[in-house]
């Protein structure tokens, strides 16, 4: 949940600072070399598909020439990439950016800067500090003046006044310090980790393999596995079009006035309808979708929301998930539909589904709400009001805007949640290291409409 506080540090990647700005940035370990993704194979949407061999059993492997041109491509492409997250990083700042991070990589962004060093300086841009050993006040090197011991690398920030001296003495360094290695956590999506929680197999081949559960056109399969989105009085014939017709839906409700909506149903949507479709706009799909709006603000579950003291529509969040046992910590990442606060304080997290709950099976969703519910109650202390202001727990509601009329179904809370994640992410470990992802029972697969059931239970 993102809270713009005052006196705060936010750690944050650099892809999750994109469009926001702050006084002071510190960009830490620009001196690192990027990751080498080389493997067995390399897969390139320009040069195709490349593998390397051994020529015999016991002899490395070796490029051949399709795995050498993907391979570079695919350097290149991250190259590419990496520069743009260093333009996005180095803009961040509104008073003063701090750069920092040892280390001589040729393709770290520190060697991307280093060449500009010269001029920035000159021109007063730039002040270049290297602590001594054991010294905890970086400030103690005048401005421009570069030491460089046999190891150390110096640190470079912009130039800007010095902070005030420290009261008093501070305490000399310990002479030295043991490393200390903390696990890197996983960053996995919230329907990533539902995906996982309800059968890893179908987590691997959807979320790590990227293989489509439903190709275009198989829509029996779509019928007798999976909930379709697109049942009820806003029923459509193509998939395709049932995914615009829940991302439109989607986007009326995220702007839509519920307060004015509960007395004008149709004029609030009328209002908002120019700023969000095309002239040339599908008119079906666009009346499909201003009717389940209409039809939602109308019911008992609009006027409730109308009523709440506060409301934050597509709440983002990243939790970060600590460590237990053999299971590595976990950054899950989000977003939440409507999250709502009653007058009374209570707290409520909505999900909007495109179809009917008598042709769905709401017990599915149960993973993904409650990651929800977990998420706000972690992060409570960030929540718009104040954690004081609201409940110690909140409830989970599923709403299928094919409905007539709508309503807000409460989905249980599994007590068992927190440990089944710690067990899934142990196994997720596990399982890439043995490459055996175990698959669930047929008539589970059902139930939570897997369209891998045929391939995995033929």
């Amino acid at each position: 949940l993102e809270h713009s506080a005052g006196d705060q540090v936010q750690v944050i990647t650099v892809h999750g600072s994109k469009g926001l700005q702050f006084p002071l940035v510190v960009l830490a370990d620009m001196g690192g070399a990027a990751p080498n993704r080389g493997g067995v194979w390399s897969l390139d949407r320009d040069c195709g598909f490349g593998l390397r061999l051994r020529p015999h059993r016991d002899a490395p492997l070796t490029h051949t020439t399709w795995s050498r041109l993907a391979q570079e491509a695919l350097k290149e492409r991250q190259r590419e990439e990496s520069r743009r997250l260093l333009y996005v990083a180095l803009t961040r700042a509104e008073d003063q950016l701090i750069l920092c991070g040892s280390g001589r990589a040729k393709e770290s962004w520190r060697a991307w800067v280093e060449p500009l060093r010269p001029d920035l300086e000159a021109a007063g841009l730039l002040r270049v500090v290297t602590p001594e050993p054991g010294d905890l006040e970086p400030w103690g090197t005048e401005a421009g003046e570069v030491e460089k011991g046999e190891n150390d690398a110096p640190s470079v920030s912009p130039a800007g006044p010095d902070p005030p001296a420290a009261s008093g003495p501070l305490p000399a360094a310990p002479a030295s310090v043991a490393p200390v290695s903390e696990p890197v956590p996983l960053e996995i999506t919230t329907s990533g980790l539902e995906m996982l929680l309800q059968c890893p197999r179908r987590y691997h081949l959807s979320a790590v393999l990227g293989w489509e559960e439903f190709p275009r056109g198989d829509l029996a399969l779509r019928s007798t596995c999976a909930e379709s989105p697109s049942a009820g009085p806003a029923a459509t014939s193509d998939h395709g079009s049932s995914r615009e017709l829940g991302t439109l839906t989607h986007a009326i409700l995220e702007r839509v006035d519920f307060r004015r909506g509960v007395a004008d149903p149709q004029g609030a949507v009328a209002e908002i309808l120019p700023e969000l479709v095309a002239a040339d706009s599908d008119s079906g799909l666009l009346r499909e979708a201003t009717s389940a709006v209409q039809r939602f603000l109308s019911s008992a579950a609009g006027q409730q929301i109308a009523a709440a003291a506060w409301i934050e529509r597509e709440v983002d969040f990243r939790l970060l998930l600590p460590a237990t046992g053999k299971a590595p910590p976990l950054l899950l990442r989000g977003r939440i539909d409507l999250l709502l606060c009653a007058t009374d304080g209570t707290l409520s997290i909505i999900d909007y589904k495109s179809g009917t709950s008598s042709a769905a099976n709401p017990t599915r969703h149960a993973e993904q709400l409650g990651l929800y519910a977990l998420a706000v109650e972690r992060l409570l202390f960030s929540v718009p009001g104040g954690a004081s202001k609201v409940a110690a727990r909140c409830t989970p509601y599923l709403c299928y805007l094919g409905d007539c009329p709508p309503e807000l179904l409460p989905v249980p809370r599994d007590s068992t949640l927190s440990a089944r994640i710690s067990e899934a992410a142990a196994g997720l470990l596990e399982w890439e290291q043995q490459r055996a992802w175990p698959g669930r029972p047929r008539n589970h697969c059902g139930q939570i409409g897997c369209g891998f059931v045929n391939g995995c239970h033929p």
